[in-house]
């Protein structure tokens, strides 16, 4: 369908998370409600801003008193996607954290640093691991990025990346 949902959506007065089909898995950008009777729907893109109101063709548009009630339903369920996105961000954050105070510095003999020809500095080590930490523009760590010695890379899932960085090799 063009929603990009694979679930069918119930006439059960409750608000339906769905991912962004053009963003990463998991986000949850999206959301509708269909009305209990089955009659009119509400629904739109967190990430985009993007709302539209859908009506059965025979039907009057809902009142301004029904789309409120919709309105606010869908904005309790936007902070509750806030709220658990930050829980997330905090562990995340808390993992890393603690990964990198049970890590090593890096030596340079690491698989990674040597393709790459990059000093160890500000890196650490577990194992094969490398492990760089990314910091917030205050100096704390909130997420890190674990490359092994082939070259792959992941951040810890659920974490921030964007608004923060890394210093590696300085």
């Amino acid at each position: 369908n063009h929603l990009g949902i694979d679930v069918i959506p119930l006439p059960d007065g409750e608000i339906l998370r769905f991912d962004d089909p053009e963003k990463q898995s998991g986000n949850k950008n999206c959301w509708l409600y269909l009305s209990p009777s089955g009659t009119y729907a509400v629904y739109g893109n967190w990430g985009t801003g993007e709302r539209y109101d859908w009506f059965m063709d025979d039907l009057e548009a809902i009142s301004d008193e029904e789309l409120t009630t919709i309105l606010a339903k869908v904005d309790v369920a936007r902070q509750e996607q806030i709220k658990q996105r930050q829980d997330a961000q905090e562990l995340a954050a808390s993992n890393a954290v603690r990964r990198v105070s049970g890590a090593l510095p890096a030596t340079a003999d690491h698989l990674y640093l040597q393709k790459k020809g990059i000093p160890p500095a500000n890196a650490y080590q577990d194992g094969d691991d490398l492990l760089i930490a990314l910091r917030n523009a205050e100096g704390n760590i909130r997420n890190l990025q674990k490359i092994n010695a082939r070259g792959k890379k992941r951040f810890i899932k659920g974490g921030e990346v964007s608004g923060n960085f890394a210093l590696i090799g300085a």
